[in-house]
């Protein structure tokens, strides 16, 4: 089914997805949120988003500063799904989750092993701003305005 229409429970504990293709992930997120999840387990798969957003952009600095990354498509794909990951742990921070960035299992076995855990936490109000900053930085950087954005920004703490 399509997470966005699940509606069967509230407060839960975790939401885990696993290889959610694409904006799935995004979805899984928002759905956390939505239900109150104090943990969130993510291992994103088929990142394209930002990658085609990228490619679109007057403005990102992957066609300037980072242009060898910019100048191959392969090495851009492969930095625009790590630029997704980075962005989605740190729009979690911003919702007052503490997170990690880590292997979900060795290379051997798939090359999309990265795993995002997000703990609710309590963040201060300096640490908050400090994270919309960067926050603020990352997308410019980035240049584009991901569906991430429009899906958390109820949820960003101010």
């Amino acid at each position: 089914g399509d997470i966005k229409e699940f509606h069967e429970f509230d407060n839960v504990d975790m939401i885990f997805s696993l290889h959610a293709c694409n904006n799935a992930t995004d979805y899984s997120i928002l759905k956390g949120l939505e239900l109150g999840a104090k943990a969130i387990l993510a291992v994103p798969c088929c990142q394209s988003e930002i990658n085609q957003k990228i490619d679109k952009s007057s403005t990102t600095e992957i066609k300037g500063v980072l242009s060898p990354f910019g100048n191959h498509g392969i090495l851009q794909e492969r930095f625009s799904s790590l630029a997704t990951d980075a962005l989605r742990a740190l729009s979690l921070e911003l919702c007052g989750f503490n997170t990690k960035v880590m292997e979900f299992i060795d290379m051997e076995h798939t090359p999309k092993n990265i795993l995002i855990k997000a703990i609710k936490g309590n963040p201060t109000e300096e640490k908050l701003a400090q994270k919309r900053e960067e926050y603020n930085r990352y997308i410019q950087f980035l240049g584009v305005k991901p569906l991430l954005d429009n899906l958390l920004q109820d949820y960003f703490k101010k």
